[in-house]
């Protein structure tokens, strides 16, 4: 069982908790349009156990990713986001680099995700440890905008 992946730089990264919930809620709400409800994310939470991880910083959360294994060895990032007040601080990268060790070591030979056209820092993210642009998903958010869906394979020691 992980219940703390790693610190560097006064940064904790370590599986969530439901006591994490409501910063977890917080931070959903601040970063995204079509925010995911508390529910979803509790549900999350259970689905995703391990995979459902969080940054902290001086005993609070400033971020959060969850990701799953599907069927066929695929990998799913489905939500990663950092507090406004601490991004551009490296968080983001470090939550994901967490997610894919993760999913890499629970088998996940590809991994994939959506992520909006509008969103150009999260691509550029996302690019950054080979994710390439597979496809897009038209009117996927609730708003009616279109996902871009990234994929990396894993070679080797990826990550």
């Amino acid at each position: 069982m992980i219940k703390s992946c790693g610190q560097t730089d006064n940064l904790k990264i370590r599986t969530a908790t439901f006591s994490d919930l409501d910063a977890i809620d917080k931070i959903e709400r601040s970063s995204f349009k079509t925010p995911y409800p508390k529910s979803i994310l509790k549900v999350l939470m259970i689905l995703a156990d391990e995979g459902f991880i969080v940054a902290e910083k001086r005993g609070k959360v400033v971020g959060y990713a969850v990701s799953i294994v599907e069927a066929g060895k695929r990998g799913h990032l489905i939500s990663i986001a950092v507090d406004p007040r601490y991004r551009r601080k490296g968080i983001g990268k470090t939550l994901l680099k967490h997610s894919l060790l993760y999913l890499k070591s629970r088998g996940a030979r590809t991994v994939f995700l959506e992520v909006r056209v509008s969103n150009v820092t999260a691509q550029t993210l996302y690019r950054s440890f080979s994710f390439k642009k597979v496809g897009i998903k038209r009117n996927y958010y609730p708003d009616g905008e279109d996902a871009l869906v990234m994929e990396l394979r894993f070679e080797g020691d990826d990550c």
